[in-house]
């Protein structure tokens, strides 16, 4: 112990003082850290349990504005549907007329080939007829006229 007396260390000075540190830091332990750790742990869980409403409180909000966004987009698809859906029956009638005209007139060409036709076969009938007659009327004629001679 000479020696660290030499050396300028006082061992009952320096246990006195290693005591009061421990003394001090046991005091500032009770008295200062574990009130500081609890209100930081306290304030920590209330902002954590802001936080969490905060988190639920904008899912919410994301959710009403989803469901408002998906049922406007169902509006929106609903009227386009329905455009589409008149579209297609203009088309559908568009059609149907082109259709009824095309249909007039071959029907109305049809009609005049018919009656063209028809008037031909008639003058030929009539042409048969005709020449019957006019053959009709010569033997008879050449007929009675071999009779008189």
């Amino acid at each position: 112990m000479e020696s660290a007396e030499n050396l300028g260390f006082n061992l009952p000075a320096l246990l006195l003082q290693v005591v009061s540190f421990l003394v001090l830091l046991g005091l500032l332990y009770f008295a200062a850290y574990r009130p500081i750790m609890r209100r930081v742990n306290k304030r920590s869980q209330e902002a954590k349990k802001n936080a969490e409403q905060v988190v639920s409180e904008l899912s919410g909000e994301a959710e009403r504005r989803m469901a408002e966004y998906t049922s406007e987009a169902n509006k929106q698809i609903q009227k386009l549907r329905n455009k589409l859906e008149q579209n297609e029956n203009m088309m559908r009638q568009r059609v149907r007329d082109e259709n009824s005209k095309a249909l007039e007139s071959i029907v109305r060409k049809a009609r005049v080939q018919i009656d063209k036709e028809r008037d031909d076969a008639i003058r030929e009938v009539r042409q048969e007829y005709d020449d019957l007659v006019v053959r009709n009327t010569e033997n008879e004629v050449s007929h009675k006229g071999g009779q008189q001679q």
